[in-house]
């Protein structure tokens, strides 16, 4: 085996063990979020809400952690793929041992990503008949974002006084159309992160959307799925 073949199969391997750590970490993002779900909905309103609410803020802050740490390790994979690229493409003859696969196509969420603006948190969601409509951030003419308001303040998602600002965010927008218009299955992709937090789009979508309907939203980190569910 050659030198240059022994280098870029020990980089494959080192590859294929941050892909492993990274699946890891994702999984334990997911059940942290699953068990911010889960404390939320098990002790609100109760005598307990404001240590519910300190652990919840605790697992918020794992969860922006983890995917810190994951957008590291991505970044570290794209360095070791660029020094592959070089190596192999500076020796004729010589082929990596498939550590660096053919530039895919772009995706269509990255397709659609492309047209939106930099400016401003945006969305362009399509759903199941081929609708497709671009959606920003921030508060609607026709007061929208109140109607969602409104609909989470009767489920105890939002205080009696006052509106919450994800009411207004792109993700929260969508899945009230996808309510109020009984569309099964959207997909949604958007510019930026979906937001985390107590008060976040990953806490109030399964609420703003209706039992049986699921908002696929295709952020630049990852694509998620969010389902409808019954408020108790």
């Amino acid at each position: 085996m050659s030198l240059l073949v022994n280098v870029t199969t020990q980089l494959h391997a080192a590859v294929e063990k941050i892909d492993r750590a990274r699946e890891a970490l994702e999984r334990g993002r997911g059940m942290a979020e699953d068990a911010s779900a889960i404390l939320g909905d098990a002790l609100r309103g109760s005598a307990h809400d404001a240590e519910v609410e300190a652990a919840v803020a605790e697992l918020d802050e794992v969860d922006t952690g983890v995917a810190a740490l994951i957008r590291r390790l991505e970044a570290i994979v794209g360095l070791i793929n660029a020094v592959v690229t070089t190596l192999v493409g500076g020796s004729a003859g010589v082929s990596s041992p498939g550590l660096v696969p053919p530039s895919p196509e772009p995706s269509w969420a990255d397709r659609q990503r492309a047209k939106l603006p930099t400016h401003i948190t945006s969305g362009i969601y399509s759903d199941g008949d081929g609708h497709t409509e671009v959606v920003q951030s921030g508060r609607e003419p026709d007061d929208e974002h109140e109607r969602i308001n409104d609909h989470l303040k009767g489920i105890g998602l939002a205080p009696p006084t006052g509106s919450l600002e994800v009411t207004k965010h792109v993700e929260a927008k969508v899945a009230w159309r996808q309510r109020t218009g009984g569309v099964e299955r959207v997909e949604l992709v958007v510019n930026n992160e979906v937001c985390g937090g107590i008060r976040s789009c990953e806490r109030a979508l399964p609420f703003i959307l209706g039992p049986g309907q699921t908002l696929v939203v295709h952020d630049p980190v990852r694509t998620r799925e969010f389902r409808g569910r019954d408020a108790r």
